[in-house]
């Protein structure tokens, strides 16, 4: 989801300072999936081999896009449950609040167990503004709202209506991909650095395994120490 335009926007507005301090970092995915969905493949559900739940198999796309935006994050405090699916080892359904780095705070909210599934989300406010992005297989702005003016051209806003659920992963799910293996081929060729490297896609993992962490211990846990620490 970087790799998309929206994304990026979003990202040079925050690096440029535009949304002044960051205050908040939200990420809401809502989405829905059958009892057949989990029953026509042994592997979905498990510890084993899906490695986790709503946050690790369908939310760990929302999951990168929040920490790359915001920042590392600092601490998590989470919940995780199982409330709609039968015979399923792993969370249909998690909440965690987020302390970033730079002092943010921040909800992750991930759940395949709602109806009807929305849109994924992302809220980040500041004291000078708030962008939130949408989209669940591909991003588009869909509220940009800053306190200072200035002459660049303000990103289009949309209020739209496309696919969810297995069938947007179907139909929209190759665009993302297609644009990273892009990436990819062309940093071979150039012999360059990726846009996102392995060491990039560690910091979601780490974020989702100390959350499952979190909701285990029933503790908040420590992904890295404040700046402050002595």
């Amino acid at each position: 989801l970087r790799f998309f335009e929206a994304s990026m926007q979003v990202k040079k507005a925050i690096e440029g300072g535009k949304l002044g301090k960051l205050v908040l970092g939200d990420c809401y995915m809502k989405f829905f999936r059958t009892q057949a969905y989990y029953d026509q493949a042994t592997w979905r559900g498990t510890w084993e081999l899906d490695g986790g739940g709503a946050m690790m198999n369908q939310g760990i796309h929302g999951v990168d896009l929040l920490q790359w935006l915001m920042g590392p994050v600092r601490s998590v405090y989470a919940y995780t449950d199982i409330l709609a699916h039968r015979d399923i080892e792993v969370e249909d359904t998690a909440v965690a609040i987020l302390r970033f780095e730079n002092g943010a705070l921040g909800v992750i909210e991930g759940t395949t167990a709602v109806y009807p599934e929305a849109q994924q989300r992302l809220e980040i406010h500041g004291t000078k503004g708030t962008i939130m992005l949408e989209g669940t297989e591909l991003t588009w702005i869909k509220r940009w709202n800053l306190m200072e003016r200035n002459r660049e051209p303000v990103p289009e806003t949309k209020d739209r209506e496309i696919l969810t659920g297995p069938e947007a992963v179907a139909a929209l799910g190759g665009m993302g991909h297609k644009m990273q293996i892009e990436d990819m081929a062309n940093a071979v060729r150039e012999n360059r650095e990726l846009l996102v490297n392995g060491e990039e896609g560690r910091k979601s993992l780490e974020l989702v395994l100390a959350l499952y962490q979190s909701a285990r211990e029933k503790q908040e846990v420590i992904l890295s120490p404040s700046p402050t620490a002595t």
